[in-house]
């Protein structure tokens, strides 16, 4: 067996690892121990080991290693961190390190125990052998690097040394600057080592501290300098430059001038062109640094404006062309350069010579630039390119809306609409179509109409007409100028509040959305992510998670939709498992045909929730939490929380093939499987009355099984052995028939000297047989030991299990006997070492250790000695045995282990539970300049874990240096990585969010801008202001150079509107980068005007919300919209109803405005939410005014409290009148606290003087509030009317009334008289 395990061992080591074997001895008295050890060097991410022979480690009485006293304390490893004390915290971490080392860990694979070394150490070996003491030193062979010194700063050039280069251990020299990871492989290319050198301070340094500055060349003019100031003070000097390319360094660059003062020294390089250069420069406070330089070409200036060609729209905008001399380099004008520009799409470009004042119709998505010939008396056309200096860049005008007008018309009563946000109740089906009439200054055949529902074209016909359905979303773009306004034909929309329910986090964030008048509308629901489907109650979608919903319902006989945005669910420091406990039950435990079910209980922000699953061995899924956009991993295994004993009914029937012919004889019988799942050869063992049946070899059929039986009452159970589980057969009694009863009586004495064999078996009746054979059962092989015909017994017997044939004059038969081993002569103890870190799939193995000590006990031969020289091994493999006392490989759960000393063996059952291999992620250092990637450090906190590789990571780079393991440039977050430990363990683990700590300037470094926009739209060019100048070295827009204002600010003047602007950047410290502006980083106004807009809010969601805009443009050189916006996922709530984007969004409109005669316009009925009042130039495209405005919610108030006092002389005639600024639908009960006056109505009357105080309760589900005002009735008195003073009497005359009377009275008579 040793043999074997030698052979195995030292022929795996040297195929997978292409090893060299050392073999050490030394002498001890006149036993010369020979110990066998093999040191693998380390190559690319395996680190270096020292690896022992499994049965030499456990020959030996005692071994340890320990740095030798004399071992240089090695640099190499001990580069990153970038604290103050950084040298002396380098070198406790180096101690600490190669103490973790120093303990081994047993390889399963190659059946050795395993030190990790450091290389460039050299270790003492030392170890005891049958009390002799050995020391050996040990050294591996791995390349490794040293550094004299820190490097001083980023650009710090310095020397290392790279040992064991070659097979012959030679050692290299190479020079380098500090960079996060460097790759060097050894002479022969066989093996690599990957490393990284930090520098002490990224900050000091020549070009950060602006000795060195440049200014780049112009293309084509070779005038690019650089400059190196050295004060007298400093101790800067012995400076060389050079191009890169010059790899040797052979060609140095000649200084064009040198100047010097009393204070400063300046030399400077000029008539530079575009290239990349080495300078190399020496000082006390960086030592040597050589900092690479890279000049660019910049391009003069052209120059193009937009002017304003009034009341049309862009087609006849105009672009003009203009130089200012080309930043004075008089050599390059008109006459040598190009003009080219047309739209981004198009394939031809239209090319300009003379292009001064150049003029032509302005496209709305636009490229142009110029180039021209590095010879100016050439023709640029007929030059190669790499002859040729070319400048573009692009304007977009994206953002504008096409000026378009549409009126809806619902019926031929000219009952029309193009408020997009109010219902028209007189709708009866949405069977039927509407008509929208649309007018612009566009041919119809350029305007595309759209239904985002249906995603249907509709035709618009010569009138500007087109008949489309109701209920339909619907967009307008034009195929000319571009942009989409958005309408409606849904008419009966749902309002909403949001309430949130929660104050949490992320997806755990839950809201409350109350749909206003809910009775109106059928099948309300809510569809979310990944088929999140909610009801409401009573109108209520109660807890309802951040995420974007479809609102589906029935209106009528239409069915709708509506989007809503609610909350912000993405957070990139949260981890959702932070206030998540589980906690699982079994609720049935697994049997050989179907998996365990457990339970499982979520406590979580949102509540408990529970669910089962179903499994037989390790579970992993995630679990959405109800009505969440929460995901919960699971993570189970039966083996770490039960036995893997199982119980399980398994039938089976039985046929006795064989009756015993006297009762020493055994039957046979053969067992059938009722159940067709299991195979015969699933058995473990059969079982009769608590011993196991013997199998018949004869016995070959893959359904039944013959097993040899006793005569008489036979309890029969079978037990079956699944991968891990272990199950039983139901229990049946068999009666075995005999016909003669001869059965051997029989004595078995224990072991109880397992030096010298000493069980026993006595057969007291053996006169009684012919023929007695015992034989030993290892390994299923039976071996005769001997045979007796006139003895009683067998004697020197070891603890195993014997096969006894025994035979009659009458019959024959067998059995099975064991020999145990005395409990009483010795004394077993068991320590649970440490418990496993781990649990593997279907394996009895993991990296548990058990120690296990045997004493003889007292009073024994030997006196109480302790042994050593044991085997231990497990019940059902004994592939993997220890002799040193420690059981090596144990696993979670049940370990059933055999110890075997001598001649003896005993039973032991142990059970382990897991320890937390407490992995996690450390960061070592961000990203700068000269580290384009993040640092990242696995470990481990369990002083019994020793990290052996990173098997997967998403990331792009993994290095394992001198057993320290980093992780760089994650490709995301979360992140991913699988880690292998202790040789046997593996598993995967995410680190949900960036630990990035910020110690330097993360790439990119970002300009600070202002843009300053046109005051009008008639020149519409604007400049751009960069605040943060002092951090550039060089900052170029499109290659342009800014105009220096001060220290801090520069200007980029006469910019045109851009889809986005790319700035080209050297930073302060030397990094290059590229910063850019993109479309959505600019505001969406880029006019120096404001709308004047008063805002009145909404009302209990009622849409009584208004916008007054004052300062109308009437003069039509504008065109306005209102539009609705979609809240976007920063905001907490959505807009109640008027949601929707501009992109298709649903539940969105683009309503024209038109002003009155006194530029004041005025829009009624708007529902809470957010909108934008949009103002575009009809002539200049890109000018635009989008001014976004929130109309608030406001709960109900007391508009007025009209109170009439009461007069004294009568008690109670006072009154009151109160009036709300809402009207709801539900009731409004108006009370006075303390009497029993209550109305629905708010008039009170025959009220007494008293102070009241009022209370009204409002029920509306939209706003559910109760007022209280107090007030007085006053006592006041009734006023009095002073009496008149009479006029004398006068005596009785007539009336000038009753004169005239008679006067007409007379005259009649008379006119009578005189016609008669």
């Amino acid at each position: 067996m040793k043999l074997f395990n030698y052979i195995f061992f030292y022929l795996f080591l040297i195929i997978s690892n292409n090893s060299e074997i050392f073999v050490k001895s030394d002498q001890c008295t006149t036993t010369p121990p020979i110990l066998d050890f093999i040191i693998k060097d380390s190559c690319g991410l395996d680190s270096s080991k020292l690896i022992i022979n499994q049965d030499d480690f456990s020959s030996l009485d005692s071994i340890t290693l320990s740095p030798s006293s004399s071992s240089p304390s090695s640099s190499s490893s001990s580069l990153h961190d970038q604290q103050q004390q950084q040298q002396q915290q380098q070198q406790q971490q180096q101690q600490q390190l190669q103490q973790q080392q120093l303990r081994p860990t047993y390889n399963i694979n190659n059946k050795g125990f395993e030190w990790n070394l450091i290389d460039g150490i050299e270790y003492l070996l030392e170890y005891g052998y049958q009390g002799c003491n050995i020391r050996n030193t040990v050294k591996s062979k791995g390349m490794y690097y040293e550094i004299k010194t820190q490097p001083l700063c980023l650009y710090t050039q310095f020397n290392y040394t790279i040992f064991n280069y070659n097979s012959n251990g030679d050692s290299k020299e190479f020079q380098s600057t500090p960079s996060n990871m460097k790759t060097i492989s050894n002479q022969d290319n066989s093996c690599t080592i990957n490393f990284f050198i930090t520098p002490i301070s990224s900050t000091k340094g020549a070009l950060q501290n602006n000795i060195i500055t440049y200014n780049h060349p112009t293309c084509g003019f070779k005038n690019g300098t650089i400059t190196i100031n050295i004060d007298q003070s400093s101790s800067y000097s012995n400076y060389h430059l050079y191009f890169k390319n010059d790899t040797n360094f052979e060609n140095e660059i000649s200084t064009t001038t040198t100047t010097t003062t009393t204070t400063t020294t300046t030399i400077t390089y000029n008539n530079l062109d575009s290239n990349e250069y080495y300078i190399f420069i020496d000082s006390n406070e960086c030592g040597r640094e050589k900092i690479k330089i890279n000049l660019i070409n910049i391009y003069p200036q052209i120059n193009l404006e937009l002017n304003n060609i009034s009341n049309m729209f862009y087609n006849n905008s105009k672009m003009i062309f203009s130089y200012d001399q080309l930043n004075n380099n008089n050599n390059l004008n008109k006459s040598n350069v190009v003009i080219f520009y047309g739209p981004q799409d198009s394939k031809y470009l239209k090319k300009v010579q003379s292009w001064e004042n150049y003029q032509d119709v302005f496209y709305r998505n636009f490229i142009f630039g110029y180039y021209y010939s590095k010879d100016l008396s050439m023709n640029p056309d007929y030059q190669s390119s790499s002859s040729i200096c070319k400048s573009q860049q692009f304007i977009s005008s994206s953002k504008s809306l096409p000026q378009i007008n549409y009126t809806i018309i619902y019926d031929n009563n000219n009952n029309n609409n193009n408020n997009n946000n109010s219902n028209n109740n007189t709708i009866k089906s949405c069977l039927n179509n509407v008509l929208v009439e649309i007018n612009s200054p566009y041919n119809n055949d350029q305007i595309i109409l759209t239904s985002i529902t249906d995603k249907l074209v509709y035709q618009i016909d010569s009138n500007g007409r087109s008949s489309i359905p109701y209920n339909n979303e619907f967009k307008i773009e034009s195929k000319v100028g571009g942009g989409k306004i958005y309408f409606s034909t849904i008419f009966k929309k749902p309002t909403y509040k949001i309430v949130e329910t929660s104050n949490e986090k992320g997806c755990w964030k839950t809201y409350n959305i109350t749909i206003n008048n809910y009775e109106n509308y059928k099948n309300l629901k809510l569809t979310g992510f990944r088929d999140l489907l909610i009801y409401p109650l009573d109108g209520v979608f109660i807890n309802v998670p951040a995420n974007q919903f479809t609102l589906s319902y029935y209106y009528g006989d239409c069915i709708s939709e509506s989007i809503i945005n609610i909350g912000n669910h993405y957070y990139s420091n949260y981890n959702p498992l932070d206030k998540v406990s589980i906690n699982y039950s079994i609720i049935k435990n697994p049997t050989c045909l179907s998996a365990a079910k457990i339970g499982y209980t979520i406590n979580s922000p949102l509540g408990t929730f529970n669910g089962t699953f179903e499994t037989d061995n390790q579970y992993e899924d995630f679990v959405k939490v109800p009505n969440s956009l929460c995901y919960i991993p699971l993570s189970y295994s039966i083996e770490s929380i039960i036995p893997n004993i199982i119980d399980y009914t398994i039938d089976f029937n039985y046929k006795i093939i064989k009756i015993p012919s006297c009762s020493i004889q055994s039957g046979l019988i053969s067992i059938q499987l009722n159940d067709t799942s299991f195979s015969s050869n699933l058995i473990n063992k059969v079982e009769s009355n608590g011993e196991i049946l013997i199998q018949d070899p004869s016995s070959s059929s893959s359904s039944s099984n013959n097993y040899f039986i006793k005569h008489g009452l036979n309890n029969i159970k079978i037990t079956f052995k699944i991968e891990n589980k272990i199950c039983y057969s139901s229990i049946k009694s068999i009666i075995i028939p005999m016909e003669n009863s001869i059965n051997p009586q029989i004595i078995i004495s224990p072991v109880t000297d397992c030096e010298n064999p000493n069980g026993k078996v006595q057969i007291l009746n053996y006169q009684q047989f012919t023929t007695i054979e015992l034989y030993s059962s290892i390994n299923n092989n039976n071996q005769l030991l001997g045979s007796i015909t006139n003895s009683s017994g067998f004697n020197n017997l070891e603890s195993l299990n014997y096969l006894l044939n025994f035979k009659s004059q009458i019959c024959s038969g067998s059995m099975i006997i064991n020999i145990p081993s005395s409990e009483d002569n010795f004394k077993i103890n068991i320590t649970m070492i440490r418990n496993p870190t781990c649990k593997l799939k279907n394996s009895d193995y993991a990296d548990g250790r058990i120690g296990i000590t045997l004493n003889k006990v007292s009073g024994s031969n030997s006196g109480g000695s302790s042994i050593n020289n044991f085997i231990i091994s497990n019940f059902n493999n004994d592939n993997y045995y220890f002799t040193n006392g420690i059981y090596e490989v144990a696993t979670v759960g049940l370990n059933q282990l055999n110890i075997k000393y001598g001649y003896c063996k005993w039973y032991r059952n142990i059970t382990l539970g897991l320890d937390d291999p407490k992995i996690s992620i450390l960061n070592v250092f961000n990203r700068t300049c000269g580290w384009n990637n993040d640092l990242y450090r696995i470990v481990s906190s369990n002083s019994n874990v020793t990290i052996n590789k990173i098997n997967y990571v998403t990331a792009s780079d993994y290095i394992n240096y001198q057993n320290q393991h980093f992780i760089s440039n994650p490709f995301r977050f979360p992140l991913i990585y699988t880690v292998e430990w202790n040789n046997i363990c593996q598993d995967t683990f995410t680190q949900f969010y960036d630990i990035n700590n910020n110690q330097y300037q993360s790439q990119p470094l970002n300009v600070k801008y202002e843009i300053v926009y046109p005051n009008d739209c008639l020149h519409f060019k604007f400049d751009i202001i960069v605040s943060n100048m002092n951090q550039y070295k060089s900052l170029l827009l499109f290659g342009r150079v800014p105009i220096s204002m001060n220290s801090t600010h520069s200007i980029f003047k006469d910019v045109v509107p851009s889809e986005y602007y790319e700035f080209t950047y050297t930073s302060s410290s030397g990094c290059d980068g590229v910063f850019n502006i993109y479309k959505d980083d600019l505001p969406k106004t880029n006019v120096n005007q404001v709308l004047n807009i008063k805002i009145t809010n909404d009302i209990c969601h009622s849409g009584k919300g208004s916008v007054q805009i004052s300062n109308i443009d009437n003069d039509s050189n504008y065109y306005y919209y209102l539009r609705s916006l979609r809240l976007n996922d920063n905001d907490n709530i959505d807009s109640g109803g008027s949601g929707g984007g501009g992109n298709d969004g649903d539940d969105s409109f683009s309503l024209p405005i038109f002003s009155n005669n006194n530029n004041n316009t005025y829009l009624k009925k708007l529902k809470f939410g957010s909108y934008s009042i949009y103002r575009g130039c009809k002539s200049m495209i890109n000018c635009i005014i989008d001014q976004k405005i929130t109309i608030g919610n406001e709960d109900p108030s007391i508009e007025s409290i009209n109170v009439i006092d009461s007069y004294s002389d009568i008690s109670n005639n006072g009154s009151i009148e109160i009036k709300l600024n809402f009207d709801s639908s539900s009731p409004i009960k108006y009370e006075i606290i303390n009497s029993n006056l209550t109305n629905d109505n708010g008039n009170f009357i025959n009220l007494s003087p008293n102070s009241y105080e009022l209370k009204i309760t409002i029920t509306d589900r939209m706003c559910p509030i109760t007022l209280t005002k107090k007030f007085i009735i006053n006592s006041i008195t009734k006023p009095t009317v002073e009496p008149q003073p009479q006029p004398e009497p006068q005596p009785l005359q007539p009336s000038t009334s009753t004169i005239l009377q008679f006067n007409h009275l007379l005259l009649l008579i008379i006119f009578f008289i005189i016609i008669i």
